[in-house]
């Protein structure tokens, strides 16, 4: 099945139900069908070979909607990130021999030596084609092009957050993604009642699931042109929405935007977060403005989709996990030698699912994920008598100081409990003697009132040799498209400004 078939069959039997939101616009699964239509006829005339079409652009109607016909064409589509420098979007494009590129008009300049464009908004003396021009040739008939089958085939190249490294090339196809519809649909109660935000960029994977999603379940979908949380509130406010998907700093910016202990919204929502879970001191603070919020965490990867979730009725029982798995995943917890580990002991964790990815661009990094017909990404856990699943940290993330074992997660959990941080990061700095020793990273606005007060807010939680050696304040940290930390980016300006002896406020050493 293709995965965005079930738009036709709504353009059937609700064809004036709204199909997608953008501020004052909106389009009706009718219109929405008509126009997806036209991009096919345009699609099928382009050449006969499967296509590697990039979409680069801000969030907008159009831009769905060539997304969309792209994939029932047959064709898959590449997300382009807005942030990559010139340079790495002209190696992409040359890299993955990308055909033609949808692009919005300020990108367009850097395009045009580079592939065939198509630009979303009409530029004057433009000399690229014009997508409101050439949508409009193709005519507006009954019957629609025929859909390309879908099933095993991609529709879709993505890339990692590349929180270390080079974000990687990743490939899904269209089976995968319904079938992690199927599996959150009971959990999320997505369907075609739903008034469904993705408040983020649809080069983020979590963002275009949901814009899949919304659209495969005949719900009506509301998207920003980019992340505002005022723009957020005002749809909750305004609008009959049922479910948000988020990223923790997403979350953190509508907290911050309301005064707290105020309960300022009081409609019952679901708040779906995914990419890292939020600390206890911000699900409080959530609900306190927001008493009715149903916050649900779900864990997984571009890789590996869902893996388990932790409802609302699990926050009060097991604060720390990252819930339990979904109902059509497997988990293993696994040592380096590829033996299961009992319960209550932490390895690498390995996962089964049929809504795993086909791979990445690279295959020997491919062979890295699937091993023994398990995938894993490297993520560190352990799994509870009930069923729950703990994360550790990333393997790539792992300190090793003096022979002992140092997760950064772990203590970037419990440094952000202390009221005045809200944001930590600790990395592994050389040293000569133990190897490496874990280092503190705050933001410049970050209100603690001196070292001891600090110290004393994580020494009964950690074990001494988890304990900061030394501190570095930064004016902002980098984040990635996804929300997340650039973790590598970060300790590449930390080692930057301690060879310059910047902004360093350096323990003893213990």
């Amino acid at each position: 099945m293709n995965i965005a078939a079930p738009i036709f069959t709504y353009a059937k039997r609700q064809p004036d139900k709204t199909a997608i939101v953008h501020g004052r616009r909106s389009i009706t699964y009718q219109t929405l069908a008509d126009r997806i239509s036209r991009v096919m006829q345009y699609m099928n005339g382009f050449c006969n070979k499967t296509m590697r079409v990039g979409i680069l652009s801000h969030n907008h109607i159009e831009a769905i909607e060539t997304a969309l016909g792209t994939v029932l064409s047959g064709h898959l589509i590449v997300m382009l990130d807005q942030k990559w420098t010139t340079t790495q979007l002209i190696e992409t494009i040359r890299e993955l021999d990308i055909d033609i590129v949808f692009t919005d008009a300020e990108f367009a300049e850097v395009m045009k030596d580079q592939t065939t464009v198509v630009t979303f908004q009409t530029m004057t003396d433009d000399p690229l084609i014009s997508y409101s021009n050439w949508v409009m040739q193709y005519s507006d008939t009954d019957k629609h092009p025929a859909l390309a089958p879908g099933g095993k085939q991609p529709f879709y190249i993505g890339f990692t957050s590349g929180t270390t490294s080079r974000p990687k090339g990743f490939i899904r196809n269209h089976d995968s993604w319904i079938e992690s519809f199927h599996a959150c649909r009971p959990i999320f109660n997505i369907n075609q009642d739903s008034h469904v935000v993705t408040p983020g960029p649809m080069v983020h994977s979590l963002f275009l699931f949901t814009i899949f999603q919304t659209l495969f379940e005949g719900a009506t979908l509301y998207i920003l042109k980019n992340f505002s949380e005022q723009d957020v509130i005002h749809l909750v406010q305004h609008y009959p929405i049922t479910t948000i998907y988020l990223v923790p700093t997403m979350t953190e910016a509508m907290i911050h935007q309301l005064p707290e202990d105020v309960a300022h919204l009081n409609k019952s929502v679901s708040l779906i977060n995914s990419g890292d879970k939020l600390t206890k001191g911000t699900k409080q603070r959530l609900y306190n403005v927001w008493p009715n919020a149903n916050l649900y965490e779900f864990y997984g990867a571009s890789e590996l989709s869902f893996v388990s979730v932790s409802t609302p009725g699990d926050h009060e029982k097991r604060p720390d996990s990252v819930g339990r798995p979904f109902y059509n995943v497997e988990v293993s917890i696994q040592d380096q030698s590829g033996k299961p580990l009992p319960m209550g002991e932490v390895g690498t964790l390995y996962v089964k699912s049929n809504m795993l990815f086909n791979g990445y661009m690279d295959q020997a990094e491919t062979a890295k994920v699937f091993q023994n017909g398990w995938a894993t990404t490297g993520d560190l856990a352990k799994i509870d008598g009930d069923g729950y699943l703990y994360l550790v940290g990333r393997e790539k993330n792992r300190i090793i100081s003096g022979g002992w074992n140092i997760f950064p997660e772990k203590v970037e959990e419990i440094i952000k409990q202390h009221s005045g941080i809200k944001q930590a990061v600790v990395i592994g700095i050389s040293s000569r003697f133990w190897g490496e020793i874990p280092a503190l990273i705050l933001e410049g606005n970050s209100n603690f009132m001196n070292r001891k007060e600090l110290r004393q807010s994580y020494q009964n939680q950690l074990q001494r040799h988890e304990w900061p050696r030394k501190i570095y304040s930064v004016d902002t940290f980098p984040y990635t498209p996804s929300g997340k930390i650039a973790r590598g980016q970060l300790k590449e300006l930390i080692m930057k400004e301690k060879r310059e002896n910047k902004k360093v406020i350096a323990w003893p050493h213990l």
